[in-house]
């Protein structure tokens, strides 16, 4: 086998020889009995399972190279040359050993595995089926508990609003009769108790719709960079005012009067709002203290704002469950509530990534401390402009201001469309302005866009949510015809947070009122309103001047772009006809208007009649040719459209207050 002596097997008398696999490549050598005829001899061999037929040789030995493995006969008989092959032939049977992959134990192993791996496979199938189930089913539970969240939003979005709506009508009465110089004092006492009770009940509300924008996670960061120590003061001064225990004081500290930094001030306000109506509800007699420090180092700037009683304390079994939804302390200080007040607090300083802390004992009082970051910019929140008169209140002009300004239409009583669809409300509102204004009505949006293209009303006020056609769609609608957008418009609605306002100011509205209102509160915004109309009138019908033109531009610039296309039209239409004498029907028919609306939409923007501001437009015209030194006074009058020159020169005087030559001389002597 294989050359190596030690691998030569012996076969005389053997009819089997077993091979190992190692082996599968040797040669079998064999020979006749009778030597002398040994070189005359052929051999023919034949290997069953390995060829089918006989093969002829010389050669006295086989040669095999990698056999596989199994059983095998080998065959083999020789003859004389050249005589017949005979039948007889010697045999050996051969076995080669498989290797140990191809054991049976090998092949059971194989068999297990496949079928291990046939069953993890199944496995890993049947796993995969159930992740994409529960995959579904978690996406289908997520989608149906983001549909909830939007439905319990939506609820309590409408409930607010039907809880706000009869809130005003108790709380705006109820003002009203507190204003009357002839109320008694006992009742005027009365009368305190409730409205201060209807202030608690409106900031209930307001604590409910917060909780769960909260807990639903619709409540989002609106921030500014303002100064924390007076927002903070400007809500401790309201629970001075309310608070009614002579032995209770309330003080305020802060280590610097001015600590400007990030923060919602709508949340900052529901903290401290819950945190000082806790302290007065609980402290009997004492103080309660409020202290802003603000913690500088080098690697750390923050804001620490503490609350601290002497009330009845806190028991340290219930220290760890105060800030949970819906937890109140059992025992002998405890007060009807809704146990949401903390938990509103704790959603709020996680909400401004802040930290909240309480220190507590029983009879001696307790503290509570919010720590925010001086430095958090809040990237991911909504940046507000405090500044922004929309978002922040609209800015009242001064008392000089409101004394200087030239009131319009002083015989016409101003009309004032009111779209709301509760009637009790528009009730409420007709009787405080009826005898300031002639009140037209309306239930709905699609009522009240009919009325308003009607009549051109001077002011409306809408509330937003309605059937058919709500305040947003309405106010879109009215500001984006170029007949009503210089109405202004004010919203009343019970939605308070900062998008639902945007979406307002986004569609046009001049102001936003939140439901409960008083309408004296209401009668403000209008008046500031009027007024800031009334002042952009005073400056169209003043007489011309540098002063006065820089301010003209300024005030042509605030309008919105529906006026500024107005004008932008209505000077076209001028200026291709500027040398004739054209008239307000010439202009009306250009803008596609009645001459009525446009001289009602021209008197309500400018203050002055159509013809007036052709008037004034036509002289400066002149004016800008006069400068040019290319005319004669004569020949401008001519260009103009106005052919009588004495006419020419008084209207020039009354704008700027001169006559054409001496204005002209005046300019070159600048």
């Amino acid at each position: 086998l294989s050359n190596p002596r030690d691998s030569i097997i012996n076969l005389i008398g053997k009819e089997n020889i077993v091979l190992d696999y190692k082996h599968s490549s040797f040669s079998i050598h064999f020979n006749i009995q009778n030597y002398a005829v040994a070189n005359n001899v052929e051999y023919a061999y034949m290997v069953t399972g390995e060829n089918g037929g006989w093969i002829t040789t010389d050669q006295n030995e086989i040669r095999f190279h990698n056999l596989a493995h199994g059983t095998y006969k080998v065959l083999v008989k020789c003859r004389i040359r050249n005589q017949q092959w005979p039948a007889q032939y010697t045999s050996l049977d051969l076995d080669i050993e498989p290797p140990f992959y191809f054991a049976w134990w090998a092949k059971t192993i194989y068999v297990l595995l496949t079928i291990s791996i046939i069953y993890a496979g199944f496995n890993v199938y049947i796993r995969r089926i159930r992740l994409e189930y529960l995959y579904n089913s978690e996406k289908k539970q997520h989608e149906k508990e983001v549909e909830l969240n939007r439905e319990r939003i939506q609820f309590f979005s409408n409930i607010t609003h039907e809880l706000r709506t009869p809130l005003t009508l108790i709380m705006g009465p109820l003002d009203d009769i507190l204003h009357h110089k002839d109320l008694p004092e006992s009742l005027r006492k009365k009368i305190t108790v409730m409205q201060r009770s209807t202030n608690r009940l409106s900031q209930l509300i307001n604590k409910i719709l917060d909780f769960r924008k909260t807990e639903t996670n619709n409540r989002r960061l609106v921030v500014s960079k303002e100064n924390i120590v007076t927002s903070i003061h400007n809500e401790i001064l309201k629970y001075v005012e309310l608070n009614t225990k002579k032995n209770v004081t309330i003080k305020f500290a802060a280590t610097s009067p001015i600590i400007n930094i990030y923060f919602d001030k709508e949340a900052i306000n529901s903290i401290i709002g819950n945190f000082m109506s806790n302290a007065i509800k609980y402290t009997d007699r004492g103080e309660i203290d409020v202290r802003i420090n603000e913690l500088k180092d080098q690697n750390q700037h923050y804001v620490d704002i503490s609350v601290s009683d002497t009330g009845h304390g806190i028991s340290q079994e219930a220290l760890p469950h105060i800030f949970e939804s819906y937890y109140q302390e059992n025992g002998k200080h405890q007060m009807a509530g809704t146990g949401i007040g903390l938990a509103l607090v704790k959603s709020l300083v996680t909400l401004h990534q802040g930290t909240i802390s309480v220190k507590s004992e029983l009879e001696k009082g307790s503290s509570f401390t919010v720590r925010l970051e001086a430095d958090n910019m809040y990237p991911e929140a909504v940046h507000q402009d405090h500044a922004d008169d929309k978002l922040s209140g609209e800015n009242l002009l001064d008392e000089e201001e409101k004394e200087s300004l030239e009131k319009t239409d002083d015989n016409r009583k101003k009309t004032l469309l009111l779209v709301e669809d509760n009637e009790d409300i528009r009730e409420y509102i007709k009787d405080y302005f009826k005898d300031q204004y002639h009140i037209m009505e309306a239930e709905d949006g699609k009522q009240g866009l009919e009325e308003a293209f009607l009549s051109l009303p001077d002011i409306i006020i809408s509330d937003i949510m309605m059937p058919n056609m709500d305040g947003n769609e309405l106010c879109h609608i009215l500001k984006n015809d170029i007949r009503t957008s210089h109405i202004p418009v004010i919203l009343l609605t019970a939605k308070t947070s900062i998008e639902d306002k945007e979406e307002g100011y986004r569609e046009g509205a001049d102001s936003y009122l939140t439901k409960p209102f008083t309408c004296s509160l209401l009668e403000s915004r209008i008046d500031n309103i009027i007024n800031q109309r009334q002042r952009i009138a005073a400056f169209f019908k003043g007489k011309a001047g540098p002063d006065l033109d820089e301010k003209r531009k300024a005030m042509a610039e605030s309008m919105n772009n529906k006026d500024k296309e107005f004008f932008k039209n209505i000077n076209s239409l001028i200026d291709k006809q500027i040398s004739e004498d054209i008239d307000i029907n010439y202009l009306a028919k250009g803008m596609n208007m009645s001459a009525s609306t446009l001289y009602r939409k021209m008197k309500a923007t400018t203050g002055i009649s159509t013809n007036e501001y052709l008037r004034k437009y036509k002289i400066h015209y002149a004016e800008k040719l006069l400068l040019n030194n290319q005319y004669t006074i004569s020949e401008v009058s001519f260009i103009i459209g106005m052919n009588s020159i004495a006419y020419f020169r008084k209207c020039f005087k009354d704008e700027f207050g001169t006559s054409p030559s001496e204005y002209i001389k005046k300019i070159k002597q600048e």
